[in-house]
């Protein structure tokens, strides 16, 4: 999944977020949303400011399955004692690779697969993979609560690793429609940051199948999202130790 790239400096807000888990409603909107130039504002007020937490890693995750570029590539998750944690968090998710392999720039690691509500396998209610899956009868429903207003965020730290990069992919149902972000998002912390995107206000190639330049979010329900992980370009202290924590969807700006 070697992807030539632009890469953009992360421009850090001092709060920066696989399966869908929990749906809470704010009984307020939060403001501050930035659409891009020609975005779709919705004024639908049966829209009701909503969140929904992909993964807090607390439950244990069959993570050792996951797809990782090389075998030098370790994925657990780290509690207490052995990562430093998000106030109130038990557990993250913690990706290292130590040493970093020469030769090895912009290397795809491993993704984060969030199956959303176009994916079969959040039909019915039953538990996925640990979590408890969003009503297959509902999906269309629940993602118009999301669709061009949809943010991803989570937070994350480099601890004294290198920096990492940071590519976003969305999946039609069938898979024959994918798109990758453009743009790299690098970022380096010792210390939790938050990160956050409103997914359409990112521009997308075409890296499917199919004849759609970029993907709709208002009028289409993806299947899966991911956050693909990349080493930087140039890994100065020869390790990564990144941690990461509290994904999750919203309506609003975090």
């Amino acid at each position: 999944m070697n992807k030539a790239r632009q890469v953009l400096p992360f421009c850090l807000s001092l709060r920066l977020p696989l399966i869908l888990t929990m749906i809470s409603f704010l009984a307020h909107p939060v403001i501050g949303q930035t659409p891009r130039p020609g975005d779709r504002q919705t004024t639908n007020p049966e829209i009701r400011p909503g969140r929904i937490i992909a993964y807090d890693f607390e439950s244990p995750l069959d993570v050792q399955s996951w797809w990782v570029d090389n075998k030098a590539i370790r994925i657990s998750q780290c509690g207490v004692g052995d990562c430093d944690q998000l106030p109130g968090s038990g557990q993250c998710l913690r990706v290292q690779w130590d040493p970093v392999a020469s030769g090895k720039a912009n290397t795809w690691m491993t993704d984060i697969k969030i199956d959303t509500f176009g994916d079969s396998a959040m039909t019915g209610n039953s538990a996925v993979s640990g979590n408890s899956a969003v009503s297959g009868n509902s999906a269309a429903a629940a993602w118009s609560q999301f669709a061009e207003n949809a943010w991803l965020s989570f937070s994350l730290n480099t601890a004294d690793g290198d920096s990492i990069y940071l590519q976003f992919i969305i999946f039609t149902k069938d898979e024959k429609d994918k798109w990758g972000s453009h743009a790299m998002i690098g970022l380096r912390s010792p210390v939790w940051k938050m990160v956050k995107v409103r997914l359409s206000s990112l521009h997308f190639d075409n890296w499917g199948k199919g004849n759609i330049a970029e993907p709709d979010l208002h009028s289409m329900v993806p299947a899966r999202i991911e956050i693909g992980l990349r080493s930087p370009q140039a890994a100065g202290k020869g390790k990564i130790d990144l941690r990461i924590d509290n994904i999750a969807f919203t309506n609003y700006e975090p």
